[in-house]
């Protein structure tokens, strides 16, 4: 298959791909979008507008593939999809913020973060970006009061087993006899 004919397949695919999209066929769609890739990822002998087209192509397969899998709950592979769409496009927006929603899945709030404060740079009017701030920083401050209190519960049983074992200690040494404390004290006089 020669490169024209490549670009005809995934603008084939991208259509496939988009109607079971709409039709909230997720894994059908993002087959159709690794056909994209397949057919041009590594497709060199294109110039000019070919070569826009097949950017262009290739940038939509992996934001789409993104959205898909953040659709699908399946959000280390949405980020692993923004980050190729962003090594095409780093100022890309849909990636950022598809990239910041996914890792606002798995807890890497940070992140997120950076991720929608640099859309924010490319976009100062994007609404859903500064909402997902908001959010974010809530998540985040929330993670922090939970992670206080484990490490506090942590503490107080540390604390309590060792004033238990120090007490336990204590009132050995109170049951003992006072035959014993002298044969104690003898055996360190000898040394």
């Amino acid at each position: 298959m020669d490169a024209d004919e490549k670009l005809q397949q995934a603008e084939i695919a991208k259509e496939k791909g988009t109607k079971y999209f709409k039709e909230e066929k997720y894994t059908l769609a993002t087959k159709q979008y690794k056909k994209i890739i397949n057919y041009l990822d590594t497709e060199s002998s294109l110039e000019g507008q070919e070569e826009e087209k097949r950017k262009s192509l290739l940038l939509a397969a992996h934001l789409n593939m993104s959205l898909c899998y953040l659709k699908v709950a399946e959000p280390i592979r949405a980020i692993q999809a923004s980050d190729k769409a962003l090594e095409l496009d780093e100022k890309n927006v849909k990636g950022l913020f598809r990239r910041g929603q996914a890792k606002l899945k798995v807890n890497e709030y940070e992140d997120a973060l950076k991720d929608f404060n640099t859309l924010l740079k490319y976009d100062a009017d994007n609404k859903a970006a500064k909402n997902h701030i908001i959010l974010c920083t809530k998540k985040m401050k929330e993670y922090k009061v939970k992670e206080k209190q484990l490490y506090a519960n942590i503490f107080n049983k540390y604390s309590m087993e060792t004033a238990k074992n120090e007490e336990s200690e204590s009132s050995e040494n109170k049951t003992s006899s006072p035959a014993e404390e002298e044969t104690a004290d003898v055996e360190v006089e000898n040394e």
